[in-house]
């Protein structure tokens, strides 16, 4: 599926061909829940951290790729990290090989620090979540949308009955919308060995003013 033909969709599913030049926003919103709450298998990527992503020449701080939401795994020459609060990264020995890892959110993006400073040489991968490609142009799509539309689909009607105060409608929308996520989220579970995720957000029930 396209962005133009999910645009239709939503169009279509609402009977509110009126409101053509506002969906691009709930596209938006939708794609704003989303990474709050979903964590399918298609927003799995792998990433090599380089020196291009250290923050300064010799620092312990490498900038995360842009689309990064939450991250899976670590690895620095071939050798697992650990993850640990700040407070158990600045007990931790400077000296050695680096074996944790802490992660910062700046105001401009995500952040992993280390105790130990990687060499220049280090190799040091990474398996994380990440945002779905943003749909802008007509004939964009991503693996998320191209697998299960129905996700984007639904969170969109819930915006844009937000919007229009229908407040049965944006219920059902949010409820079908959740129960899609929380499958996915199970799927994911399983498919990398555990009985399902937990995102770091909880948006419970909602709200039509602010709610998503």
């Amino acid at each position: 599926m396209t962005y133009a033909e999910l645009r239709a969709m939503i169009l279509d599913e609402s009977h509110r061909a009126d409101l053509v030049a506002r969906v691009p926003s709930f596209v938006d919103r939708a794609e704003a829940m989303l990474s709050r709450r979903l964590r399918a298998v298609e927003m799995l990527a792998v990433a090599t951290l380089t020196e291009a992503e250290r923050s300064e020449p010799e620092s312990p701080v490498y900038n995360l790729p842009a689309l990064f939401l939450e991250d899976r795994a670590l690895s620095c020459d071939s050798v697992p990290l650990r993850k640990v609060g700040r407070d158990a990264l600045m007990a931790t020995t400077s000296s050695g090989p680096v074996m944790v890892y802490y992660l910062r959110n700046t105001a401009d993006n995500f952040q992993i620090e280390f105790r130990a400073v990687p060499g220049v040489d280090a190799t040091i991968d990474m398996e994380y979540f990440a945002r779905p490609v943003a749909l802008v142009d007509d004939t964009d799509t991503n693996r998320l949308l191209a697998s299960h539309e129905s996700v984007y689909l639904h969170a969109a009607l819930f915006a844009l009955y937000s919007w229009t105060q229908d407040l049965e409608l944006a219920q059902h929308a949010y409820d079908t919308w959740l129960g899609s996520c929380e499958t996915l989220n199970e799927q994911a579970g399983r498919y990398l060995g555990g009985t399902g995720l937990r995102p770091g957000h909880n948006l419970g029930h909602f709200r039509v003013s602010g709610g998503y």
